[in-house]
């Protein structure tokens, strides 16, 4: 028979009486606090359903931040170089930006439009994307869900 309080939380929460576990992010990214339920039938133990549950949050903080920007030239030249690496997709690159400043660092390379100009000049339009918003959860992340050969 559940406690007075157990039938409350049931009342409230409609995933209560599933088995499931809570992920809170060290650092809030929202201004307040937002439930999202990730459901997965195949985590059967505590440690898939955190993995799991980690995921999503790693997976809704990737779509939710995107930076495009249209560059001249078809390739990555260092300040100071004479060469440099071609722009492709699935691929990370440093980005300086002085003028719109987004966070510097890596950032992932979703497309690469190349184009060119009426004038003859190369353009390559960027759609990149950060691969990890909170460097934190790099640790939580690295051989999850790794098993030791045998």
């Amino acid at each position: 028979m559940p406690t007075p309080d157990q039938e409350a939380n049931i009342a409230l929460n409609p995933n209560a009486q599933y088995r499931w576990e809570e992920f809170k992010p060290g650092v809030n990214p929202l201004p307040f606090d937002r439930l999202n339920v990730v459901v997965d039938s195949e985590a059967i133990n505590s440690a898939m359903r955190q993995m799991r549950a980690l995921y999503g949050y790693q997976k809704g903080a990737f779509d939710s931040t995107m930076y495009e920007c249209t560059v001249m030239g078809h390739s990555s030249i260092p300040r100071g170089a004479t060469s440099g690496a071609f722009y492709a997709s699935d691929c990370t690159i440093d980005v300086i930006d002085d003028i719109n400043g987004p966070s510097s660092g890596t950032w992932w390379i979703q497309s690469a439009a190349k184009s060119y100009t009426a004038d003859g000049s190369a353009r390559t339009k960027l759609t990149l994307r950060l691969p990890l918003l909170n460097p934190g959860l790099q640790a939580q992340v690295t051989g999850a869900g790794a098993r030791k050969a045998k």
